[in-house]
C-alpha cells in the first residue's frame, strides 16, 4: 500500500478546511441576525436586501468573468510568471474601469430621477464600492484556492466576517445608524480586507503596476460574451426583490429578506464544496479522467439532498430561534429557496464544465432564457401568492437553469452518467 505523502494528506484536509471556515463564515451572520431583528424595523431589513442585491449584480458586472479566466489560464500552462502577473494586474484595471462607469451612469440617473429618496443613494454608492473591492479580494482568494493554501484562504474568509461582526456592532447596535449602519460596516469590511489583499498578493509576487493594453484587452474580449449573461443574472437575482418592494411594499420584502438569508447560509456550505472540486474537476477534465469525475459528483448531489432534506425539517424551529414569530410567515418561502440553492449547487457543476471549455456564449444564452422566464413568473406569481409566488417563480427559473446547463454541458463534455454502473 503507497504511503500517503505531504502533498495527499494537504488535498485531503483542503475540504475539511474550507468546510470548518465557511461553517465559521455562517455562523457570524447566524449570530447578529436575533440582535439585528430587534435592532433593525422590518423595513430596514428590506432596504438591507436591496443593498445586497445589487451588490451581487455588481460583483458580477465589474468581475466580467475575470476569476473563471484566471482558473481556467492557471491550468491550462503555456504562460510565465511574468505574464500571469500581468493578466492579474489587468484584471483590477477592468474592475475599476466597470466601477467608475456604473458609478457615472447611475449618479447620472438617480441625480435626473426624483422619486428615489436618500435611503436609495446610500444602498448603489455603498453597493457599488463594496462590489468593486469584492473583486480585488476574490482574486487573492482565487489564487490561495487554485495553489491549495485551503488554511490561508480560510483565515481571511473569517477574518472578513469578524470584521464585518465588530463594524456592525459599533454602527448599528452603538451608533443606531440602522440599515445604513449595516450597509456601511459591510463596506468598511471589506475595503480593509481588499486592502490586504493586494498586499498579499504583492509579497507572493502575483501582482505588478505594469498595465498591458494588451491583457486588458484579453480580459474584455474573454467577459464580454458573458456581459448578456451579467444582465440577465439581475433579472434573476435582483427582479423578485424590486417586484415584492413595488407590489407588495418594503415590509413583505423584509420578511422575504430573512427567509432568504436563512436559506442562503447554505450557499456557504455549497460554496466551499464547489472550491474543493472546481480544481479538482478542471484536473479531471483535462487528463479525461471522466469515471472518476462523475462517481465524484453523484457522492456530491447525493449529499446536496441530505443537507436540503435536514434543513427544511428543521426550518420552522430554526426560525423561530434566530428570529420572532413576525418572520415566521416566511416559512414557506424559505423550504422552497432551500431547494432553489441545492439545483444552483448542483447546476454550478455543469455551468464549470461550460467554463472550462470557453463556451461562455451558452452561458449567456442559458442566463437570458432563464431571466426572462423568472421575470413573467414573478409578475404573474407574486401577484397571486405574494411572497410565496416570488419564490416559486425562482424554483421555476432554476429548474430550467439547471436543465439547459445539464445539457450543453454534457454535449461538449460528454460524461458517463449511466455507464459508470455497469461493469
Amino acid at each position: 500500500m503507497r504511503r500517503m505523502n505531504n502533498s495527499d494528506i494537504k488535498m485531503n484536509l483542503d475540504p475539511l478546511i474550507y468546510f470548518i471556515s465557511n461553517i465559521m463564515v455562517a455562523i457570524i451572520p447566524l449570530i447578529m441576525l436575533p440582535i439585528l431583528t430587534r435592532v433593525l424595523s422590518v423595513e430596514e431589513f428590506g432596504q438591507v436586501a436591496l443593498f445586497t442585491t445589487f451588490n451581487s449584480v455588481f460583483v458580477s458586472l465589474f468581475g466580467f468573468g475575470f476569476i473563471h479566466s484566471l482558473t481556467q489560464k492557471y491550468f491550462a500552462h503555456g504562460h510565465s510568471e511574468e505574464e500571469y502577473r500581468c493578466v492579474i494586474s489587468a484584471g483590477i484595471v477592468v474592475f475599476l474601469a466597470n466601477f467608475i462607469v456604473v458609478l457615472c451612469l447611475g449618479s447620472c440617473y438617480l441625480y435626473l430621477a426624483t422619486d428615489y429618496d436618500e435611503s436609495f443613494w446610500v444602498i448603489f454608492y455603498t453597493s457599488c464600492i463594496t462590489a468593486f473591492v469584492t473583486n480585488v479580494i476574490n482574486i487573492r482568494l482565487n489564487q490561495w484556492q487554485i495553489r491549495r493554501y485551503a488554511f490561508r484562504y480560510g483565515v481571511l474568509q473569517v477574518f472578513l466576517s469578524l470584521l464585518n461582526l465588530t463594524l456592525t456592532i459599533v454602527f448599528v447596535i452603538i451608533f443606531l445608524w440602522g440599515a445604513k449602519g449595516r450597509m456601511i460596516s459591510i463596506m468598511g469590511a471589506a475595503i480593509i480586507i481588499a486592502f490586504i489583499s493586494i498586499i498579499y498578493l504583492r509579497k507572493d509576487k502575483l501582482l505588478t503596476f505594469r498595465v498591458s493594453l494588451v491583457r486588458v484587452k484579453e480580459v474584455y474580449k474573454y467577459g464580454f460574451p458573458l456581459l448578456p449573461h451579467f444582465l440577465a443574472i439581475f433579472l434573476i437575482s435582483a427582479a423578485d426583490k424590486f417586484v415584492i418592494n413595488s407590489k407588495l411594499g418594503i415590509q413583505e420584502l423584509g420578511i422575504y429578506a430573512v427567509s432568504f438569508q436563512l436559506a442562503s447560509c447554505l450557499l456557504l456550505f455549497y460554496d466551499s464544496a464547489n472550491k474543493y472540486l472546481l480544481p479538482k474537476l478542471y484536473s479531471e477534465l483535462s487528463q479525461n479522467r471522466n469515471r472518476s469525475m462523475v462517481r465524484d459528483l453523484y457522492i456530491y448531489f447525493m449529499m446536496i439532498f441530505f443537507v436540503s432534506i435536514v434543513v427544511i425539517t428543521i426550518g420552522p424551529n430554526l426560525i423561530l430561534l434566530l428570529t420572532s414569530a413576525t418572520y415566521l410567515k416566511g416559512i414557506d418561502v424559505f423550504s422552497i429557496l432551500v431547494v432553489v440553492h441545492a439545483l444552483g449547487a448542483m447546476e454550478q457543476v455543469f455551468l464549470n464544465i461550460i467554463l472550462y471549455n470557453k463556451l461562455t456564449k451558452y452561458v449567456s444564452a442559458i442566463t437570458i432564457i432563464s431571466g426572462v422566464f423568472n421575470l413573467i413568473g414573478l409578475i404573474v406569481l407574486t401577484d397571486s401568492y405574494g411572497i410565496t409566488g416570488a419564490a416559486f417563480a425562482l424554483l421555476i427559473t432554476q429548474i430550467i437553469k439547471l436543465t439547459l446547463t445539464f445539457f450543453i454541458a454534457n454535449k461538449f463534455t460528454p460524461l458517463p452518467w449511466f455507464s459508470i454502473f455497469k461493469n
